[in-house]
């Protein structure tokens, strides 16, 4: 083929085509107002963000304040569908310190296989066997490894903080005089602390509170009684202190949830499992509340407390395998309470479920026994076995830049 003539004024040692790409690379580079920058930003997840702080000095000081981190974290928890959430097990026992993460908006859309998207290596601080997860919140995950060691961790940035030591605990295991009475007598019998993990808002504030709780023996069950006192450590201020004066009823359980600016556990009025109730400790005021469970849940049934969208959710499982969701649509107002879904006894759930992530279209992510991982949708029943392995723990965080 016949190359074609130079046009007058063209050279043949520059084509068009050339000429092209280099007046594109001349152009100026087009300046976006900082606010557009800003929102555009505050979309990216964690690993993009660390890298794109290398661009200049503007972009790292904007990246690393407090602002930006504090909106980042709000942007993640409403991306759409789920995206920059994962769902970490822990499934090696020759590697316990090893974690791997998946996507929940790869699980949530019903895919077959999936793929690890990420493995997590606990930190050296953090490196104690046994260790539980005692909750995860804006990005950041809280510990609990043995003996009473408790760790903030953000998986992400991969940084991470160990609190320090609660010495009311020291006072309540050997009656001190700087605690009450009651707290004194409740202490001459077997205790146990549990502990939940949560956000104070209005003060930008992380708290993680242990609950005191008695234990009574009825041979062979071991059965938790009432919490006597609280141990509240706040990220803020870097220290604990002690709550004393807990309500009659407040039961300790292992199912907690943060609603609204508090957390809230399940228990019983009378301690007979007959009568439910939600008891909740708000973070900002540090004050208790209770909530009515719906009238409809009487009778023997297994229940877990969940969030949903930012509502207080109630999963229970009956007796006969019937697993229902209620959702409160308006915080702390009894007729609010609303059933969204009734899933009759099935070989899935096996009265052996324990839900990890409600979603509001339906769909729940299930850990059956300590094995299997199951994704069921209550709209057409139907479940896929996503993992069918020993899982040790699995908990869900969604990413974020908070420091600790």
């Amino acid at each position: 083929m016949i190359p074609p003539m130079a046009t007058e004024g063209q050279s043949m040692a520059h084509p068009p085509e050339q000429d092209s790409v280099q007046s594109i690379f001349s152009m100026p580079v087009p300046h976006f107002p900082q606010e557009i920058i800003t929102e555009i930003l505050s979309w990216l997840p964690v690993k993009s963000l660390g890298q794109l702080q290398c661009v200049c000095k503007s972009w790292f000081s904007l990246i690393s304040s407090s602002n930006f981190i504090k909106n980042h974290q709000k942007y993640s928890s409403r991306h759409p569908k789920h995206a920059l959430t994962k769902l970490v097990l822990q499934a090696s026992e020759d590697n316990p310190d090893i974690l791997s993460t998946f996507s929940l908006h790869s699980l949530l859309n019903g895919i077959s296989s999936i793929e690890v998207v990420e493995q997590l290596v606990l930190d050296s601080t953090i490196k104690e066997d046994p260790y539980d997860i005692v909750g995860s919140c804006n990005g950041l995950v809280c510990l609990s490894s043995i003996p009473g060691v408790l760790t903030l961790w953000n998986p992400c940035t991969k940084k991470s903080r160990t609190l320090p030591y609660d010495y009311h605990e020291v006072e309540i295991l050997y009656t001190g005089t700087n605690i009450s009475d009651r707290v004194r007598a409740a202490t001459d019998r077997s205790y146990c602390a549990t502990h939940a993990f949560g956000y104070d808002d209005s003060n930008n504030d992380y708290k993680v509170v242990k609950l005191y709780s008695t234990l009574t023996y009825s041979f062979p069950k071991v059965e938790e009684q009432y919490v006597y006192a609280l141990g509240v450590y706040s990220w803020k201020s870097d220290s604990w202190k002690l709550i004393d004066d807990v309500p009659d009823g407040f039961s300790s359980w292992d199912s907690n949830a943060l609603v609204n600016g508090a957390l809230h556990w399940r228990s019983y009025e009378d301690g007979s499992r007959s009568t439910p109730v939600i008891m909740s400790l708000n973070l900002e005021a540090e004050k208790y509340g209770k909530i009515a469970v719906p009238d409809n849940l009487r009778g023997k049934f297994d229940w877990k407390l969940r969030v949903v969208d930012g509502y207080l959710c109630i999963v229970c499982t009956f007796d006969d395998g019937t697993m229902e969701i209620w959702i409160m649509k308006e915080y702390s107002v009894l007729e609010s309470w609303t059933k969204v879904a009734s899933i009759p006894n099935s070989a899935i759930l096996n009265n052996c479920a324990s839900p990890l992530f409600v979603s509001a279209e339906g769909k729940i992510l299930l850990r059956i026994l300590s094995q299997d991982l199951t994704l069921l949708d209550t709209r057409n029943k139907k479940g896929v076995v996503y993992y069918s392995e020993t899982i040790h723990c699995a908990f869900l965080f969604t990413e974020s830049l908070v420091s600790v």
